[in-house]
């Protein structure tokens, strides 16, 4: 049995995480903010330790460590993902880089297997091209700016040390637990309760991945830690779908048509004419490369959604 020490556990990434290894049979333990909801993970909380405990606050957060000593460190807390309601810029530079930093110094204190740090496609910016892990950095928005320098701090500091540290750049992930108001579990509640989706424009894309397949990145990550660290990858399914492409593909896996309405609100950000992550390094590197098809990840939701109303569990 490993220690696993996952922050942003109770979140929608790290709420599949702490599902996956608890369900492994390993020790997970959970970093998490004194007011924050284990929805996600509250059908599994006996078998979870959980550690109520801000990120800025070094002398708990190395006191827990130090109690703890995990083997395995990955690290998923974040704000500003979502642009429309988490706007505290103070929030943001201490949460995406402030935290990261003080939690990388504290386990590097204490001595660790892996640390795998979580990146964004934020990160770069507007590019016209298939997004590689070499290209300049020209985030357009706080969140980028800090996840960037986030992530730049754990390669310095892991090479620097010779420390056992990757960061996997995250493209647009789905899948179960996701959020209710973002775009699949909107879809997926066209899908099964008729209702209208609401979108910017059909002409909108974005790289989605399925939640599955980043999970066995991870995995892949923490399995050949020796080989690859120091490094980064773009975690993407390297496809471009839009948005239109996106409602077709979900009225074909459902067989009924769906309501879409586009422009009835604005956009939170320029929204680029590509977004698309090269994952050769990854295929190279990690052996890895996604599993299922946005059709195959879609299929697989629309089951889970389907399970968890007849069980009366959120999505």
């Amino acid at each position: 049995m490993k220690k696993i020490l996952i922050t942003g556990g109770t979140g929608f990434i790290g709420a599949n995480f702490v599902h996956t290894f608890s369900a492994r049979g390993e020790e997970v333990h959970v970093l998490k903010r004194k007011e924050s909801s284990i929805d996600r993970i509250g059908d599994i909380k006996n078998r979870l330790f959980f550690h109520d405990v801000e990120l800025s606050d070094t002398v708990r957060l190395e006191a827990i460590l130090k109690e703890i000593k995990p083997d395995h460190i990955l690290h998923f807390a974040a704000y500003g993902t979502h642009q429309d309601v988490e706007q505290d810029i103070q929030k943001t530079i201490e949460t995406n880089l402030l935290g990261t930093i003080n939690l990388l110094n504290t386990c590097a204190k204490i001595g660790f297997s892996s640390f795998i740090n979580t990146g964004s496609t934020s990160e770069y910016g507007r590019k016209e091209h298939p997004m590689k892990e070499t290209d300049v950095l020209e985030p357009n928005n706080l969140y980028g700016v800090t996840k960037a320098a986030g992530t730049l701090y754990c390669e310095q500091f892991g090479k620097k040390n010779d420390l056992p540290i990757v960061t996997m750049r995250l493209f647009s992930i789905f899948g179960y637990r996701e959020s209710y108001n973002r775009l699949i579990p909107t879809l997926g509640r066209a899908v099964l309760l008729g209702e209208e989706l609401k979108a910017i424009s059909p002409s909108t894309v974005r790289d989605f991945i399925f939640i599955e397949d980043v999970i066995s990145a991870y995995l892949k990550a923490m399995d050949m830690i020796d080989t690859v660290k120091g490094n980064i990858f773009n975690i993407a399914s390297g496809e471009e779908l839009s948005i239109a492409d996106v409602v077709k593909t979900a009225e074909k896996v459902s067989g009924k048509r769906i309501k879409v309405s586009y422009g009835d609100f604005l956009a939170k950000q320029v929204e680029p004419e590509h977004w698309v992550g090269n994952i050769e390094k990854a295929r190279e590197m990690l052996g890895w490369s996604p599993s299922h098809t946005f059709e195959e990840g879609f299929s697989k939701f629309l089951d889970w959604v389907k399970a968890a109303e007849k069980n009366r569990t959120t999505v």
